[in-house]
């Protein structure tokens, strides 16, 4: 098992920021104050458990800029500069192409059959560019669910898992810069104070995962994108 690391304790660079290239940091100076680096979010699925709680964690960074899209983000309201609220159906490349072009994450938190072409939409979309994809799978497609924790829900006995395999090896076989996050099932109950994380190849760490953990990893990919690329990391409540 690993436990979260913090750049300090990993020296391992293979992704940066380039200077001058697509998804470079919009510069923001506010009346001759210090200048801001500001970074764009886009958040598919932002009405999701996973969705809505980095939406909320996102708000009080102030240097960050979200755009929340989903196919019911006409219910979102919002009073804050930082937000854009965004809805369509992510299925359709034509409706998410526009959206892309100044983002420098996109996360994606979808479920059922649709995560396959929205992933392949997203790959296609970002292909070329130093865009950063967070992907949203699951736990156990990879057979890597203890039997302890019950087994029956990996890959293997458990068919619904396909489509969230299918879209893992779509980012990582076409994907330059991202994260493969595969979370526990949803922790409905108090917070735990932290979480740890599993690389792919190691058994699951624990059955169940808050989404305010999910939203403090992403916040940490989005932080330390060099330490975080090309994982592809099992996440549950500590």
């Amino acid at each position: 098992m690993m436990i979260a690391k913090t750049p300090s304790e990993n020296a391992s660079s293979r992704f940066l920021f380039k200077k001058g290239s697509p998804s470079s940091l919009n510069k923001v100076v506010d009346d001759g104050k210090d200048e801001i680096q500001m970074k764009n979010v886009l958040i598919i699925g932002a009405t999701g458990s996973f969705g809505s709680a980095l939406r909320k964690r996102l708000q009080i960074e102030a240097d960050i800029n979200v755009t929340l899209f989903s196919r019911s983000a006409g219910s979102l309201t919002t009073d804050s500069k930082r937000e854009t609220i965004k809805t369509g159906d992510a299925t359709n490349i034509n409706v998410i192409e526009p959206l892309i072009g100044n983002q420098d994450f996109i996360f994606s938190a979808v479920s059922g059959k649709q995560i396959i072409s929205v992933t392949k939409n997203l790959v296609s979309l970002i292909e070329g560019t130093d865009k950063y994809l967070v992907l949203v799978s699951s736990l156990g497609v990879y057979n890597e669910i203890p039997q302890a924790m019950g087994s029956n829900w990996n890959l293997n006995e458990n068919a619904v898992l396909k489509p969230y395999r299918e879209a893992a090896d779509i980012v990582e076989k076409g994907a330059k810069h991202y994260t493969v996050i595969r979370p526990g099932w949803i922790n409905q109950g108090p917070t735990a104070q932290d979480y740890e994380v599993t690389e792919k190849g190691q058994p699951f760490g624990g059955r169940d995962v808050s989404p305010e953990n999910m939203a403090k990893l992403v916040l940490n990919i989005i932080r330390n994108p060099q330490e975080y690329n090309g994982r592809n990391l099992g996440i549950n409540d500590k």
